[in-house]
């Protein structure tokens, strides 16, 4: 998952994966302050869904991020069946 920081606005962006059927979708969460050590969470307890509505593509502009606080970000996809797959790796940002 790639980050980027402009005007206190976090994008996220991600890659597919192939063997996911048309119509997935996915949900970000966010966690405030650093990424948990080790590798990345098999759930996504403790972290906020902080998108109100199903993201249909790969990208995702969190506009609720605030100056000098660290974030960590998972993503989930979402299949027509609605079973949600685990979250995907890890990433954080500080905001300046």
């Amino acid at each position: 998952m790639l980050l980027l920081f402009l005007f206190l606005t976090a994008t996220l962006r991600w890659h597919a994966n192939a063997d996911n059927p048309k119509g997935t979708t996915y949900d970000a969460y966010r966690l405030v302050g650093p990424c948990p050590p080790g590798a990345s969470p098999h759930s996504t307890a403790g972290f906020t869904k902080i998108n109100t509505a199903a993201i249909d593509g790969t990208q995702f502009k969190d506009s609720t991020v605030k100056a000098k606080q660290t974030y960590c970000y998972v993503v989930t996809a979402v299949p027509k069946d609605g079973v949600q797959s685990l979250p995907s790796n890890d990433a954080q940002i500080v905001i300046p």
